[in-house]
């Protein structure tokens, strides 16, 4: 139940506002919710298309794409785009995680 409270909350993110505006409502009340459905879905992703690439090849975002098959490519591709947003919020929180 709470894994699928924080996806609804993740997937508000891509609503109608989004679509109006180009902004992605992030603040501090659904930020730790969004980051834990992130690794949800991640986790999801990792073990049902990606397990075969490595922990190294997820981490540093560097796969062998022209030798994946297409529904590979597209899981290898939502996996990047949701740790790259886990970076995002987590310097939006913290700023100093950067110095």
């Amino acid at each position: 139940h709470g894994q699928n409270s924080d996806i609804g909350l993740f997937l508000a993110l891509f609503g109608s506002e989004f679509f109006t505006t180009g902004v992605v409502p992030l603040d501090p009340t659904n930020s730790e919710a969004i980051l834990r459905a992130c690794s949800a879905v991640r986790l999801r992703l990792r073990a049902k298309h990606l397990e075969p690439l490595g922990d190294e090849a997820l981490e540093s975002g560097e796969a062998p794409l022209d030798e994946m098959p297409e529904t590979q490519r597209k899981a290898f591709a939502a996996y990047v785009f949701l740790a790259t947003l886990q970076e995002l919020i987590v310097q939006h929180l913290d700023p100093t995680v950067l110095e």
